[in-house]
């Protein structure tokens, strides 16, 4: 009976408490409900701050990181400002439309077109975003589809003056250096930045849409002869990204070098004053370029776009090869000349450049092409010079008169190759330019006609 009356009991106390649980269950909100108090409460978040929000984005790892603000309102708008002049201006400023989603979470949805969107295309951006958390009841988002290394977005409330932060001049005038199509070699520009007071000059490429800088060379001096006849100068070979904040060029990774008794630390510089003027690098032609003033810390400094730098990495001990294919010529409307190599040389499958190749004796500089033929069997039709001379990167090449051709070659194949190889090396001096995110690419640019050829360890 004791037995039957505790079974009894246990019974009543479970039902009750399944009866109880029951109800409770009845009282929770359904999922529906769950998620539209979710999206109301990061709405709400959203378009609390007076000044809008402000964000450090960096659209992929390899590139630098843009300030954007960010001002949403309860209809579905946000106004979005940065410093990217792209689009003729159409990033500066501008009102899309956005959503909150639920599929992976929480998910903040930039609709319409901006510079995210931009971001997307160029840089392996995003302009989706799933909510991590809130940090101090700011709103902290990864991006949705980055899943091996997905970036962090930390959401901070704007301030009254931070729009002065985007710097729509600089961005602007920096696309005004930019002397060669964007389709061509990007927005990469080499820039001399010289200390007045030390007499110094750094030398640099800037690629101004990843915003990644590689910092080359200094020398002593600050014209081309200077530099050149002084001779004292130090490779630097330091790359970073960097920012742009107000008048400031910001370097995630400051470099700093020893020269001329001088030590140099550089973490940022500041720019004012931009001129549009034009330089020589060559007898009788003339180059448009960029000049700013500015300051490091105190020390007035000038930055100013150019072809020149105090050294190059294109000068190789030995065994130096590089190639690309026979796209990699053109002319002074950057139209590739291929079709003309083409119509030379039918079988050509690639442009060759010899810079010390010692497996040939005597050690072969030479530039042409390499032909194939329908069984797979290569010829060299190739263009000797000898050793070149370097003032800085300024690589001045005199042909020997004599050919590295491989099979036997019709006159026309003779006269093509040396029309062809003119249109680069015809003045006898090239700039070696280097690209701010590639070590193993150079451009060899002819500053008296315009012609370039690229070429690729």
């Amino acid at each position: 009976m004791k037995k039957l009356l505790l079974y009894i009991t246990i019974v009543f106390v479970s039902l009750g408490v399944f009866s109880c649980g029951d109800d409770q269950i009845k009282d929770l909100p359904t999922v529906e409900e769950r998620v539209s108090k979710a999206k109301d409460s990061l709405i709400t978040a959203l378009t609390a701050p007076t000044f809008g929000w402000k964000i450090n984005y960096q659209p992929n790892p390899s590139s630098g990181s843009f300030i954007i603000l960010m001002t949403f309102d309860k209809e579905g708008n946000v106004n979005i400002k940065s410093d990217v002049y792209d689009n003729d201006g159409e990033f500066l400023d501008a009102t899309i439309t956005y959503r909150i989603d639920n599929a992976h979470g929480l998910e903040l949805i930039l609709e319409t077109y901006g510079v995210f969107h931009y971001f997307f295309e160029f840089f392996n951006g995003e302009f989706e975003f799933i909510l991590l958390e809130y940090l101090n009841n700011n709103p902290v988002f990864q991006s949705k589809s980055d899943f091996s290394n997905p970036t962090i977005i930390s959401f901070e409330p704007a301030a009254e003056n931070d729009a002065q932060l985007l710097n729509n001049e600089i961005t602007k005038n920096f696309k005004k250096t930019l002397f060669q199509s964007e389709q061509l070699i990007g927005s990469n520009v080499y820039y001399q930045l010289h200390l007045i007071d030390k007499d110094i000059s750094i030398f640099m490429t800037l690629d101004l849409d990843l915003r990644t800088a590689k910092i080359l060379n200094a020398g002593v001096g600050e014209s081309i002869d200077e530099i050149n006849n002084n001779n004292n100068r130090v490779d630097i070979s330091h790359k970073t990204n960097y920012s742009i904040q107000g008048e400031k060029i910001v370097l995630n990774s400051p470099f700093n070098f020893s020269l001329n008794g001088q030590s140099i630390l550089v973490s940022e510089f500041a720019l004012s004053n931009f001129q549009e003027l034009t330089d020589s690098f060559c007898d009788g032609q003339t180059l448009n370029i960029g000049k700013f003033d500015g300051k490091i810390g105190n020390e007035s400094i000038t930055f100013t776009s150019t072809l020149y730098s105090s050294g190059t990495n294109f000068n190789p001990i030995s065994d130096g090869s590089y190639n690309v294919n026979s796209i990699g010529i053109f002319d002074d409307q950057d139209e590739t000349l291929q079709e003309m190599i083409a119509a030379i040389f039918p079988d050509v499958a690639g442009i060759q450049f010899y810079f010390k190749y010692t497996q040939i004796d005597p050690a072969l500089y030479a530039v042409g092409f390499i032909v194939v033929d329908n069984n797979n069997n290569a010829d060299f039709f190739l263009r000797e010079f000898a050793p070149p001379t370097f003032n800085g990167n300024q690589m001045n090449i005199t042909f020997t008169g004599e050919n590295f051709i491989t099979r036997q070659s019709t006159a026309a194949e003779e006269q093509g190759l040396i029309d062809i190889t003119d249109f680069v090396f015809g003045s006898g001096q090239v700039y070696v330019l280097e690209f701010a995110g590639d070590d193993d690419g150079f451009e060899l640019y002819n500053a008296c006609n315009n012609h370039k050829l690229f070429l690729f360890k």
